[in-house]
């Protein structure tokens, strides 16, 4: 009972303080979206068919030199762009990932960003022209900064390294889930991200409310999901996201109710 009421509480706390933050940001976009965000590391995917299901990636990034240094100095990293070659035949799995916000320490428990995380099999691996390889591909929603008042939002890929090592220069925790998808869904997930990466390439404004990284992954899920299992994210149409959405713990019991969840892996945590 008292578990019960705990997470009731936490629900209750949750909603209020997010609803204060999306009226607030309804009211005033420019004040909730204030902030200097480093434009060098985030670039537009660019898509190529090259044969059948081989695919050419443009603008994914492959590693940032000194990325220890990006609490301190953003602006100074170097990433590394590379054009990689991927067979969407050889998809092995999809993971969620739900990252709680590590820049704001009061916020972990009431706002996520939430990623997908495309595995592939070991004997095809996605691969570059000079020999780089890597088995995964994350594909993130990113705010660019690109001057005052002007915010767009676009699908980051990367590999998976390059995530990570990200991860832990900057300090967060992870959670890790294993989607319950088809081998049909995982490629048509992944076609889909690629192919909305690219067409929507940054051209969009980002909004805190209704053009996020929460609601764009979740929108992205549901081009794969019949429509009983899809999620209804929206308190009001394209118009107010539903913050219990965004909230951590509710992240994780959304997906499970929707049957998505097929294992749940240890977190990645920076030690």
């Amino acid at each position: 009972m008292l578990k019960k009421n705990k997470f009731l509480f936490l629900f209750l706390i949750s909603f209020a303080i997010i609803l204060s933050v999306v009226i607030e940001a309804r009211l005033n976009p420019a004040l909730a979206m204030k902030g200097n965000y480093p434009s060098n590391l985030f670039r537009a995917l660019q898509i190529q068919n090259t044969t059948a299901e081989n695919y050419l990636l443009s603008n994914v990034r492959c590693g940032i030199d000194n990325a220890e240094l990006y609490m301190k100095n953003p602006s100074s990293l170097k990433p590394s762009w590379k054009q990689l070659h991927v067979n969407a035949d050889a998809l092995e799995d999809v993971y969620l990932i739900i990252e709680p916000l590590a820049c704001y320490e009061f916020l972990r428990s009431i706002c996520t960003h939430n990623c997908l995380w495309f595995e592939f099999k070991q004997d095809a691996p996605a691969e570059s022209g000079d020999g780089y390889k890597t088995f995964g591909l994350v594909c993130s929603g990113q705010m660019i900064y690109k001057s005052k008042n002007n915010e767009f939002f676009l699908f980051q890929f990367m590999s998976k390294e390059d995530y990570f090592r990200l991860a832990y220069c900057t300090g967060r925790r992870l959670m890790l889930y294993k989607l319950d998808l088809s081998e049909k869904q995982k490629k048509a997930l992944f076609l889909n991200a690629i192919n909305i990466a690219s067409t929507r390439a940054a051209n969009e404004k980002y909004h805190l409310v209704n053009n996020n990284c929460i609601n764009n992954m979740f929108e992205l899920v549901n081009t794969v999901l019949p429509s009983y299992q899809q999620f209804n994210h929206w308190l009001v149409h394209k118009i107010i996201f539903n913050p219990i959405f965004c909230v951590p713990v509710f992240n994780e019991f959304i997906f499970r109710v929707h049957g998505l969840i097929k294992e749940k892996l240890p977190p990645f945590e920076a030690e």
